[in-house]
Protein backbone atom coordinates (compact mmCIF):
# COMPACT_ATOMS: atom_id res chain seq x y z
CA UNK A 1 0.00 0.00 0.00
CA UNK A 2 1.41 3.38 -0.97
CA UNK A 3 -0.01 6.48 0.73
CA UNK A 4 0.91 9.94 -0.47
CA UNK A 5 -0.52 13.42 0.02
CA UNK A 6 1.75 14.96 -2.62
CA UNK A 7 2.87 12.31 -5.13
CA UNK A 8 4.10 14.94 -7.58
CA UNK A 9 3.47 18.34 -9.10
CA UNK A 10 2.88 17.08 -12.65
CA UNK A 11 1.70 14.01 -14.52
CA UNK A 12 5.21 12.76 -15.27
CA UNK A 13 6.33 12.75 -11.63
CA UNK A 14 3.11 11.02 -10.55
CA UNK A 15 3.59 8.40 -13.25
CA UNK A 16 7.15 7.86 -12.04
CA UNK A 17 5.91 7.08 -8.53
CA UNK A 18 3.31 4.66 -9.93
CA UNK A 19 5.92 2.92 -12.05
CA UNK A 20 8.53 2.65 -9.29
CA UNK A 21 6.05 1.17 -6.83
CA UNK A 22 4.52 -1.18 -9.39
CA UNK A 23 1.05 0.22 -8.72
CA UNK A 24 -1.79 -1.30 -10.73
CA UNK A 25 -4.66 0.63 -9.13
CA UNK A 26 -4.87 4.16 -7.73
CA UNK A 27 -7.52 5.24 -5.21
CA UNK A 28 -8.24 8.78 -4.09
CA UNK A 29 -9.58 9.69 -0.67
CA UNK A 30 -10.61 12.93 0.99
CA UNK A 31 -11.75 13.67 4.51
CA UNK A 32 -15.37 13.64 3.33
CA UNK A 33 -15.23 9.98 2.24
CA UNK A 34 -17.20 7.67 4.57
CA UNK A 35 -14.24 5.39 5.24
CA UNK A 36 -12.04 8.35 6.22
CA UNK A 37 -14.37 10.83 7.96
CA UNK A 38 -14.73 8.82 11.23
CA UNK A 39 -11.00 9.28 11.83
CA UNK A 40 -10.91 13.05 11.11
CA UNK A 41 -11.23 15.73 13.75
CA UNK A 42 -14.34 17.85 13.54
CA UNK A 43 -13.74 21.32 12.23
CA UNK A 44 -15.59 24.43 11.21
CA UNK A 45 -14.49 26.32 8.10
CA UNK A 46 -15.45 29.98 7.76
CA UNK A 47 -14.56 31.85 4.57
CA UNK A 48 -13.82 35.51 5.23
CA UNK A 49 -13.95 37.74 2.18
CA UNK A 50 -11.58 40.71 2.21
CA UNK A 51 -12.64 43.28 -0.33
CA UNK A 52 -9.95 45.14 -2.27
CA UNK A 53 -9.41 48.79 -1.44
CA UNK A 54 -9.26 51.51 -4.04
CA UNK A 55 -5.75 52.95 -3.87
CA UNK A 56 -4.06 50.16 -5.85
CA UNK A 57 -6.88 49.47 -8.26
CA UNK A 58 -5.56 51.92 -10.92
CA UNK A 59 -2.09 50.36 -10.60
CA UNK A 60 -3.46 46.86 -11.19
CA UNK A 61 -5.45 48.13 -14.17
CA UNK A 62 -2.28 49.68 -15.64
CA UNK A 63 -0.44 46.36 -15.26
CA UNK A 64 -3.34 44.60 -17.00
CA UNK A 65 -3.09 46.99 -19.96
CA UNK A 66 0.67 46.39 -20.23
CA UNK A 67 0.14 42.64 -20.00
CA UNK A 68 -2.50 42.70 -22.72
CA UNK A 69 -0.19 44.69 -24.98
CA UNK A 70 2.65 42.17 -24.68
CA UNK A 71 0.24 39.25 -25.01
CA UNK A 72 -1.15 40.76 -28.23
CA UNK A 73 2.31 40.51 -29.79
CA UNK A 74 2.53 36.85 -28.79
CA UNK A 75 -0.88 36.32 -30.38
CA UNK A 76 0.53 37.66 -33.64
CA UNK A 77 3.23 34.99 -33.48
CA UNK A 78 0.52 32.41 -32.69
CA UNK A 79 2.31 31.08 -29.64
CA UNK A 80 -0.55 31.90 -27.24
CA UNK A 81 -4.27 31.51 -27.79
CA UNK A 82 -6.06 33.79 -25.30
CA UNK A 83 -6.74 37.53 -25.37
CA UNK A 84 -7.65 37.89 -21.67
CA UNK A 85 -4.06 37.76 -20.49
CA UNK A 86 -4.96 38.98 -17.00
CA UNK A 87 -6.95 35.77 -16.40
CA UNK A 88 -4.32 33.37 -17.72
CA UNK A 89 -1.81 33.36 -14.86
CA UNK A 90 1.96 33.22 -14.95
CA UNK A 91 2.19 29.43 -14.91
CA UNK A 92 0.23 29.25 -18.15
CA UNK A 93 2.72 31.62 -19.78
CA UNK A 94 5.58 29.50 -18.44
CA UNK A 95 4.02 26.39 -19.96
CA UNK A 96 3.38 28.18 -23.26
CA UNK A 97 7.03 29.21 -23.42
CA UNK A 98 8.09 25.60 -22.83
CA UNK A 99 5.74 24.46 -25.60
CA UNK A 100 7.23 27.07 -27.93
CA UNK A 101 10.74 25.90 -27.08
CA UNK A 102 9.91 22.25 -27.71
CA UNK A 103 8.27 23.10 -31.06
CA UNK A 104 11.27 24.98 -32.47
CA UNK A 105 12.95 21.96 -34.14
CA UNK A 106 9.81 21.31 -36.20
CA UNK A 107 8.99 24.96 -36.93
CA UNK A 108 10.64 25.67 -40.26
CA UNK A 109 8.58 28.76 -41.10
CA UNK A 110 9.67 30.89 -38.14
CA UNK A 111 12.52 33.29 -38.83
CA UNK A 112 15.51 32.88 -36.54
CA UNK A 113 15.50 36.59 -35.75
CA UNK A 114 12.02 36.23 -34.24
CA UNK A 115 13.02 33.59 -31.69
CA UNK A 116 14.79 35.90 -29.17
CA UNK A 117 11.97 38.44 -29.57
CA UNK A 118 9.40 35.80 -28.64
CA UNK A 119 11.45 34.70 -25.63
CA UNK A 120 11.67 38.30 -24.45
CA UNK A 121 7.91 38.73 -24.86
CA UNK A 122 7.28 35.58 -22.84
CA UNK A 123 9.60 36.82 -20.10
CA UNK A 124 7.70 40.10 -20.03
CA UNK A 125 4.31 38.38 -19.75
CA UNK A 126 5.57 36.13 -16.95
CA UNK A 127 7.01 39.16 -15.17
CA UNK A 128 3.84 41.26 -15.52
CA UNK A 129 1.57 38.35 -14.55
CA UNK A 130 3.65 37.85 -11.40
CA UNK A 131 3.48 41.57 -10.58
CA UNK A 132 -0.29 41.50 -11.02
CA UNK A 133 -0.58 38.44 -8.79
CA UNK A 134 1.61 40.07 -6.14
CA UNK A 135 -0.49 43.25 -6.17
CA UNK A 136 -3.76 41.38 -5.73
CA UNK A 137 -2.62 38.75 -3.24
CA UNK A 138 0.27 40.34 -1.32
CA UNK A 139 0.03 44.09 -1.78
CA UNK A 140 2.22 46.88 -3.09
CA UNK A 141 5.26 46.24 -0.89
CA UNK A 142 5.69 42.63 -2.00
CA UNK A 143 5.11 43.61 -5.62
CA UNK A 144 7.72 46.39 -5.42
CA UNK A 145 10.21 44.04 -3.73
CA UNK A 146 9.69 41.46 -6.48
CA UNK A 147 10.30 44.07 -9.18
CA UNK A 148 13.55 45.22 -7.58
CA UNK A 149 14.85 41.67 -7.16
CA UNK A 150 13.87 40.60 -10.67
CA UNK A 151 15.49 43.61 -12.32
CA UNK A 152 18.66 43.21 -10.24
CA UNK A 153 18.84 39.47 -10.93
CA UNK A 154 19.10 39.58 -14.70
CA UNK A 155 19.95 43.22 -15.21
CA UNK A 156 16.61 43.71 -16.92
CA UNK A 157 17.95 42.49 -20.28
CA UNK A 158 14.81 40.63 -21.34
CA UNK A 159 12.64 43.36 -19.76
CA UNK A 160 14.45 46.32 -21.32
CA UNK A 161 11.66 47.24 -23.74
CA UNK A 162 9.11 47.09 -20.94
CA UNK A 163 11.21 49.13 -18.51
CA UNK A 164 11.54 51.96 -21.04
CA UNK A 165 7.79 52.46 -21.36
CA UNK A 166 6.36 55.49 -19.52
CA UNK A 167 3.36 53.39 -18.45
CA UNK A 168 5.62 50.94 -16.64
CA UNK A 169 7.67 53.71 -15.02
CA UNK A 170 4.43 55.16 -13.64
CA UNK A 171 3.40 51.74 -12.29
CA UNK A 172 6.72 51.23 -10.54
CA UNK A 173 6.67 54.68 -8.98
CA UNK A 174 3.14 54.08 -7.67
CA UNK A 175 4.13 50.70 -6.22
CA UNK A 176 6.99 52.32 -4.31
CA UNK A 177 4.66 55.02 -2.98
CA UNK A 178 2.00 52.54 -1.83
CA UNK A 179 4.45 49.97 -0.46
CA UNK A 180 4.52 51.46 3.03
CA UNK A 181 0.83 50.79 3.67
CA UNK A 182 -0.60 47.69 5.33
CA UNK A 183 -2.30 45.09 3.17
CA UNK A 184 -6.04 44.66 3.96
CA UNK A 185 -5.63 40.91 4.45
CA UNK A 186 -3.01 41.56 7.12
CA UNK A 187 -5.35 43.86 9.01
CA UNK A 188 -8.17 41.32 8.81
CA UNK A 189 -5.84 38.53 9.91
CA UNK A 190 -4.81 40.59 12.93
CA UNK A 191 -8.46 41.11 13.85
CA UNK A 192 -9.19 37.37 13.63
CA UNK A 193 -6.18 36.44 15.78
CA UNK A 194 -6.96 39.06 18.42
CA UNK A 195 -10.58 37.95 18.53
CA UNK A 196 -9.43 34.35 19.00
CA UNK A 197 -7.24 35.38 21.94
CA UNK A 198 -9.81 37.81 23.35
CA UNK A 199 -7.52 40.82 23.03
CA UNK A 200 -8.13 44.38 21.90
CA UNK A 201 -6.51 45.78 18.78
CA UNK A 202 -3.86 48.46 19.13
CA UNK A 203 -4.15 51.53 16.87
CA UNK A 204 -1.81 51.51 13.87
CA UNK A 205 0.52 54.40 13.23
CA UNK A 206 -0.21 56.11 9.91
CA UNK A 207 -2.33 53.25 8.66
CA UNK A 208 -3.80 53.60 5.19
CA UNK A 209 -5.83 51.13 3.20
CA UNK A 210 -4.41 49.62 0.06
CA UNK A 211 -5.80 47.58 -2.78
CA UNK A 212 -5.80 43.99 -1.67
CA UNK A 213 -6.66 40.47 -2.72
CA UNK A 214 -10.03 39.33 -3.90
CA UNK A 215 -10.57 37.21 -0.80
CA UNK A 216 -8.90 35.26 1.94
CA UNK A 217 -10.19 32.39 4.00
CA UNK A 218 -9.96 31.51 7.64
CA UNK A 219 -10.90 28.35 9.45
CA UNK A 220 -11.23 27.76 13.15
CA UNK A 221 -11.21 24.28 14.59
CA UNK A 222 -11.33 23.17 18.22
CA UNK A 223 -8.05 21.52 19.04
CA UNK A 224 -9.45 19.07 21.50
CA UNK A 225 -6.83 20.13 24.05
CA UNK A 226 -6.87 22.51 26.97
CA UNK A 227 -7.05 26.11 25.92
CA UNK A 228 -8.55 25.55 22.48
CA UNK A 229 -6.87 26.26 19.20
CA UNK A 230 -7.42 27.54 15.71
CA UNK A 231 -6.08 27.95 12.23
CA UNK A 232 -6.07 30.80 9.74
CA UNK A 233 -5.14 30.03 6.19
CA UNK A 234 -4.02 32.20 3.32
CA UNK A 235 -6.49 30.89 0.74
CA UNK A 236 -4.77 31.99 -2.46
CA UNK A 237 -3.57 29.75 -5.24
CA UNK A 238 -0.56 27.66 -4.24
CA UNK A 239 2.45 28.58 -6.30
CA UNK A 240 5.06 26.11 -5.21
CA UNK A 241 6.98 28.67 -3.17
CA UNK A 242 6.64 26.73 0.07
CA UNK A 243 4.12 26.30 2.84
CA UNK A 244 5.50 28.25 5.78
CA UNK A 245 3.52 29.09 8.88
CA UNK A 246 3.49 31.21 12.01
CA UNK A 247 2.48 29.78 15.36
CA UNK A 248 1.40 32.13 18.13
CA UNK A 249 0.82 31.50 21.82
CA UNK A 250 -1.11 33.72 24.20
CA UNK A 251 -1.81 33.64 27.90
CA UNK A 252 -5.59 33.57 28.17
CA UNK A 253 -6.31 33.88 31.87
CA UNK A 254 -4.18 30.99 33.05
CA UNK A 255 -4.73 28.79 29.99
CA UNK A 256 -2.41 28.86 26.99
CA UNK A 257 -4.21 29.42 23.69
CA UNK A 258 -2.59 28.75 20.35
CA UNK A 259 -3.21 29.57 16.71
CA UNK A 260 -1.38 28.45 13.56
CA UNK A 261 -1.37 30.72 10.50
CA UNK A 262 -0.49 28.99 7.25
CA UNK A 263 0.62 30.88 4.17
CA UNK A 264 1.64 29.60 0.75
CA UNK A 265 3.63 32.80 0.21
CA UNK A 266 6.94 32.55 2.05
CA UNK A 267 7.69 36.27 1.71
CA UNK A 268 4.67 37.16 3.85
CA UNK A 269 5.87 35.25 6.92
CA UNK A 270 8.07 38.09 8.20
CA UNK A 271 5.22 40.56 7.76
CA UNK A 272 2.84 38.32 9.73
CA UNK A 273 5.38 37.95 12.54
CA UNK A 274 5.99 41.70 12.62
CA UNK A 275 2.25 42.32 12.82
CA UNK A 276 1.76 39.93 15.75
CA UNK A 277 4.89 41.05 17.60
CA UNK A 278 3.17 44.39 18.17
CA UNK A 279 1.04 42.56 20.74
CA UNK A 280 3.92 41.02 22.72
CA UNK A 281 4.09 39.79 25.43
CA UNK A 282 0.39 38.92 25.14
CA UNK A 283 1.09 37.14 21.84
CA UNK A 284 4.39 35.38 21.11
CA UNK A 285 4.77 34.45 17.41
CA UNK A 286 7.14 31.73 16.20
CA UNK A 287 8.04 30.69 12.66
CA UNK A 288 8.30 27.18 11.31
CA UNK A 289 9.13 26.21 7.74
CA UNK A 290 7.13 23.73 5.71
CA UNK A 291 8.37 21.29 3.12
CA UNK A 292 8.67 23.78 0.27
CA UNK A 293 12.09 22.50 -0.80
CA UNK A 294 12.94 18.87 -1.49
CA UNK A 295 15.13 17.46 1.25
CA UNK A 296 14.79 20.52 3.45
CA UNK A 297 14.19 19.85 7.10
CA UNK A 298 11.78 21.56 9.40
CA UNK A 299 13.13 24.63 11.14
CA UNK A 300 11.80 26.55 14.11
CA UNK A 301 12.72 29.91 15.43
CA UNK A 302 11.47 33.31 16.40
CA UNK A 303 10.34 34.83 19.65
CA UNK A 304 10.11 32.91 22.85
Amino acid sequence: VGLSATPGSNADSVQEVIRNLGISRVEFRSEEDPDVSPFCHKKQVDVIEVLPDDILRPVAESVVLLLRGVNAKLLQYRVVDRCDAENVGRFTFVNKMKQFQSSLPDNKSLEKAAIPKIYNLFNQTIFLATVLESITTQGAKMAADFVRLEVAKNGGQSLRDLMCKPEWKAVRQRLEECGRYTHPKMRRLEEVVLQHFGLQQKPHQGQHQTAGPFHTSASASPSGGDGGGGQCEDGNKPDGRGGDAVAADADGGGAIKRVIIFTTLRDTVAEIVSCLERHAPKIMPRVFVGQGARGAGRATGGGG
